[in-house]
């Protein structure tokens, strides 16, 4: 038998293999998005939205997320790293949510003349400006694992995944008043 002093550091030796776990999956996943083949094709990113709303169905319930897209187009991309993307994004922004409050993201895309510029909004806690450029660096964590779980790799792989495909990410933020993730995914030369 164990005493509690030997049961509390058992715990915090499971916990932390637990989150080391975490990290080196986490680490191998980015190390893949950059070597990962792509299979680039057609496809209807909103029916991509539509298949991730329901995969993500259970924690959007549960948080009480409401996800609002429409006339999303059809691009050329590897679907299975944009669905990546994309869920990174929409996790995120269910993840750093306000207090008591209902997530909302919204789902759009623009046109431009060589490319489709899609943004992700949401209406969290934002970022503030000095931290915008540090989210994308591997690891970086701007709040302890007990307010928001996570490894601090995901924003990583999304940036590796857009530049892979030839486009940028980027966030606009205020602290406290939500984030708006942008990339962009260039067309295919004609």
């Amino acid at each position: 038998k164990l005493d509690k002093e030997s049961l509390e550091y058992l715990d915090y030796i499971n916990s932390g293999a637990k989150r080391l776990q975490r990290l080196i999956n986490d680490l191998l996943d980015f190390s893949r998005a950059g070597r990962t083949t792509y299979s680039l094709d057609w496809f209807s990113s909103q029916q991509l939205v539509d298949d991730l709303c329901r995969q993500l169905s259970g924690s959007l319930r549960t948080a009480g997320a409401q996800v609002i897209y429409s006339n999303l187009p059809k691009i050329h991309a590897d679907r299975m790293q944009l669905s990546r993307l994309m869920q990174n994004l929409i996790d995120n922004a269910v993840k750093f949510r306000k207090v008591a409050q209902h997530p909302r993201v919204e789902i759009s895309c623009a046109e431009e003349p060589a490319a489709w510029r899609f943004e992700v909004r949401d209406h969290g806690i934002g970022i503030a400006p000095e931290y915008q450029a540090k989210i994308f660096g591997v690891f970086t964590r701007l709040h302890t694992e007990d307010e928001y779980p996570g490894t601090g790799v995901g924003l990583p792989i999304c940036k590796k995944i857009a530049e892979r495909h030839g486009g940028q990410l980027w966030v606009e933020s205020a602290e406290g008043d939500g984030c708006r993730f942008f990339f962009t995914l260039p067309k295919p030369a004609a």
